[in-house]
């Protein structure tokens, strides 16, 4: 096997299409099919609770490799990369958090009598069409379903056109210019790229013996869940660890009681798997997070705690504890961070390279510019697609009932936040988001409510606020797996127009190939049958009851707390260019005052684990050894467990419905 010469090559549409039509139909069946914390760990689509790790979008390389290697034929790098970027895009849009829990959670809110008159027929066919489908054994109703199969369609392309779009503007300025590592797709074009190497070195044994390892140390993880007779010896699947998140001790109280006494603190990321992708972050950024973590949620929510604060936290477990730092007073940090520090990335960003982002519209506008090379995707077509997609899902909203200028503001407010989260996935990985934040993009015109004068604008705006925005729900992911396709392509040498064009293809065919796929199977089925897990409608449509609405992002008056992490994070980038060393900047402070990251997930304790070993690499062998010996022993270490686990394990779940253990 070896790397053909890119000129020779021409783009592979059939692999693109084969990959957008039957990845799809494999990835539900395999999701539909697992139960309770399998369904969004060890499937092919991301899910927060894996840290938005795209398995699908690792697997389909890996086996094309092996398939390679095993009839003996070649396969070339570019095909692989197009592979990548396919699969990647085709598994978001088909994975239990979307359509999965997201479309059923809204057809639970058909019974709901509080949300049933509130909710379109297109969203979601009326109760006894429902009713139908989560019994299955029935003819499908074609003409009730006929317009919700186009929303489901058509919105989650729409968010990922504009989403896309809107990266792309900064494309080359984050991928090329300041080469941002964007460690997922990092980790992908390493592990690739080492893969089909027939060059003889030692990074490659390195390599090797790292898969090996990681496929042996989850191995008896992926063996406890298929087999449960079997010893857990890690403890992975049982209290105080947390089952729907492998490897995170969500009750460290349990085992130190002692840590009760100290308010801010949660849970512990043990997964080696996390330690390894964040081997490949920047060392100040991984810094940055622990520091801002242990001054914020420690030491300042300690000393609040003793002046008289948070009364009652000692006896809370993390999702209580996290609840009353995030959302009460006085520090309301999921407004500072989420509403205040993440707009003021971007913002900042744009502030500071005025010159380049003015040239972009100079371009687009048939100018020219001296300050930035003519884009590979033309910078015309991208503010176009991004005016399409603005357009195309505020003609929706407004279809839905939302008022226009509102269901403005709210979108202009997730492209800004959510654009931003995908410059922190460039430098971290995971997404830094939770449900608690949205609402304040439009609180201005909602401020309270209640159940007497809600309105159809309210509750439609309301349940686009929360759980549907987050894990790479309705294409919300889109900035960041854009990041990920292209920092890989970057790395491959493939040209952006023609990864865009594979993207654009794979984005429009596969919403509409899984949801169809889902529709039918569970039709036929029974949605009630299957074991995947099946959220309720207060994730969805609850988000916009008042007992929700009123207190979210934070009891009002919220505003001074986003206005100060919005200059925080001007501030904090100042700092970084006066003096480049310091490692405080505005990606950790999100990362570490996140609800969902920091709290948790116990993100911090594997970026402190990350920086420690990545220091000491560097500092003893320079970077020569970081390249050649640690980056492939990380991304090796990945390979194996996306292999044991996701692979394997995934596997093992879909066949303990046929042959229950």
């Amino acid at each position: 096997m070896s790397v053909m010469s890119e000129r020779a090559e021409k783009t592979p549409w059939i692999l693109i299409l084969s990959i957008a039509i039957f990845l799809p139909i494999i990835s539900t069946f395999w999701w539909t099919l697992e139960a309770g914390a399998w369904a969004p760990n060890f499937t092919l689509g991301p899910s927060q609770t894996s840290f938005n790790f795209p398995n699908g979008a690792y697997i389909v390389p890996i086996l094309l490799i092996g398939f390679a290697w095993f009839f003996k034929r070649r396969i070339s790098l570019r095909a692989l990369t197009f592979a990548y970027v396919s699969a990647l895009i085709a598994v978001s849009f088909s994975s239990y958090t979307h359509p999965g829990c997201q479309f059923t959670g809204f057809m639970h809110s058909r019974e709901n009598p509080l949300h049933d008159p509130y909710l379109p027929e297109f969203w979601v066919p009326p109760k006894e069409v429902v009713s139908d489908i989560f019994m299955g054994g029935k003819p499908l109703n074609w003409d009730a379903w006929l317009p919700c199969i186009l929303f489901w369609w058509l919105m989650p392309f729409l968010y990922w056109l504009y989403f896309t779009s809107f990266f792309l503007i900064f494309r080359r300025a984050w991928i090329v210019n300041e080469a941002l590592p964007y460690p997922y797709g990092l980790a992908a074009f390493e592990i690739v790229n080492l893969s089909v190497s027939e060059e003889k070195s030692v990074s490659k044994t390195i390599f090797k013996y790292a898969f090996i390892v990681g496929f042996l140390f989850f191995l008896p993880f992926t063996l406890a869940n298929l087999f449960p007779f079997l010893p857990d010896i890690y403890g992975w699947t049982k209290p105080p660890f947390e089952t729907w998140c492998p490897g995170v001790l969500s009750d460290p109280f349990a085992l130190f009681p002692a840590l009760r006494g100290i308010a801010g603190f949660s849970s512990v990321n043990l997964n080696p798997v996390v330690y390894a992708l964040m081997f490949l972050a920047p060392l100040n950024t991984l810094l940055s997070v622990f520091i801002f973590w242990l001054i914020i949620e420690i030491i300042v929510v300690q000393v609040l705690y003793v002046m008289g604060y948070y009364s009652g936290i000692e006896v809370q477990g993390v999702w209580g504890r996290q609840n009353m730092i995030a959302l009460g007073e006085p520090l309301k940090l999921s407004a500072f961070s989420m509403l205040g520090v993440l707009p003021g990335i971007l913002i900042w960003w744009i502030i500071a390279n005025r010159r380049y982002f003015i040239s972009t519209i100079k371009l687009a506008i048939g100018g020219s510019s001296k300050e930035v090379e003519v884009e590979e995707v033309s910078y015309r077509y991208t503010y176009l697609m991004l005016l399409i997609g603005f357009i195309g899902l505020l003609a929706i909203m407004v279809l839905s009932g939302a008022e226009p200028h509102v269901s403005a503001v709210y979108l202009i407010g997730v492209g800004v936040v959510y654009v931003a989260m995908a410059r922190i996935h460039g430098f971290l990985g995971p997404q830094p988001h939770n449900p608690y934040w949205m609402q304040g993009l439009t609180k201005w015109a909602y401020p309270y409510v209640t159940w007497e004068t809600r309105t159809q604008s309210q509750v439609i705006i309301g349940s686009m606020s929360g759980w549907w925005g987050v894990e790479y729900r309705m294409g919300h992911g889109s900035a960041d797996l854009a990041g990920d396709a292209f920092r890989f392509s970057e790395n491959a040498h493939v040209n952006a127009k023609s990864i865009f064009k594979a993207m654009f293809v794979t984005a429009l065919i596969s919403p509409l190939v899984g949801f169809l796929t889902f529709l039918l199977w569970s039709n036929y089925y029974g949605i009630m049958k299957l074991p995947f897990p099946h959220e309720s409608d207060y994730c969805m449509m609850g988000v916009s009851d008042p007992e929700n609405w009123n207190v979210w992002p934070a009891p009002e008056p919220w505003w001074p707390h986003a206005l100060l992490g919005f200059l925080v994070a001007g501030f904090l980038m100042y700092l970084n260019i006066k003096v480049p060393w310091l490692p405080l900047d505005s990606y950790g402070l999100v990362i570490a005052t996140n609800h969902w990251i920091n709290t948790l997930l116990g993100f911090p304790w594997a970026c402190l684990g990350a920086w420690i070993v990545k220091t000491l690499v560097i500092r003893l062998g320079g970077t020569r050894v970081y390249r050649e010996y640690g980056v492939p022993a990380a991304v090796g270490f990945i390979a194996g467990y996306v292999i044991a686990a996701p692979l394997l394990a995934g596997l093992g779940g879909v066949l303990r419905f046929f042959f229950p253990v």
